[in-house]
């Protein structure tokens, strides 16, 4: 996993910084880039930023939890993962249209066909199940196991190379937010419906892989009309 290594941090306003916290699992972040993130939110200055009376108090209180995490002998992770919430007025930059793209992208799922979801991992794994319809024999011999368990690190693989590439807080836009939010989602469901064939519930794993595909389908098309639109 890269390193945010402090002379990447460069400037890291506090939107970003919040909008940072929503797609990052601070777990697996080191404690030395935290810092140094913590540090460019200090380091840097909010004189080109406007804020009203309400807002500067909660800058300046902002600032103390900052200061008050890098006193402390270890961070405090649960704190900081609520910064959004507690700090929601200041959320003016990255996520300032945060919840228009992510209703967009459920529009998409919404208007989907069945076609247009289906993809070859899909059709493999309904094959494999019959549609929901196999006996928990053929379920659990051999040939089904061996050919899920494949699927399922094909699956996993690709979940590990897309951590592979962090967010880093300063290059925080919406749009990455919100693909991230629904990509996980997507992700999640494919995981259970690997975890749904093992408890034998294999009509429910079926409808959890489809909204595994639906939901990637619809990250797709709303990211590709992204690019029609700039171009």
């Amino acid at each position: 996993m890269e390193k945010l290594k402090s002379e990447n941090v460069k400037r890291v306003t506090i939107q970003d910084f919040l909008a940072w916290l929503y797609v990052v699992e601070l777990e697996d972040v080191p404690s030395d880039q935290i810092r140094d993130i913590l540090n460019a939110l200090l380091a840097q200055t909010e004189t080109e930023d406007t804020h009203s009376l309400t807002e500067t108090e909660l800058v300046e209180e902002f600032y103390d939890r900052v200061e008050a995490q890098l006193d402390a002998e270890a961070f405090d992770l649960d704190e900081i993962r609520n910064w959004p919430d507690a700090f929601a007025a200041l959320q003016k930059g990255p996520l300032l249209t945060l919840e228009s793209m992510e209703a967009a992208i459920e529009e998409i799922m919404d208007r989907l066909q069945d076609h247009q979801i289906s993809s070859i991992p899909l059709q493999r794994f309904q094959y494999l199940l019959k549609n929901g319809a196999a006996t928990l024999e053929e379920v659990t011999s051999e040939a089904v196991v061996s050919a899920l368990d494949a699927m399922e690190r094909v699956i996993h693989a690709a979940w590990v190379e897309y951590h592979a590439n962090p967010f880093k807080p300063e290059a925080i836009t919406a749009e990455s937010v919100a693909t991230h939010r629904f990509l996980l989602e997507g992700f999640d469901c494919w995981f259970d419906a690997f975890d749904l064939v093992h408890e034998g519930a294999l009509k429910k794993a079926i409808l959890s892989a489809n909204e595994g595909n639906r939901l990637m389908t619809a990250v797709s098309i709303w990211s590709d009309s992204l690019l029609e639109t700039d171009v």
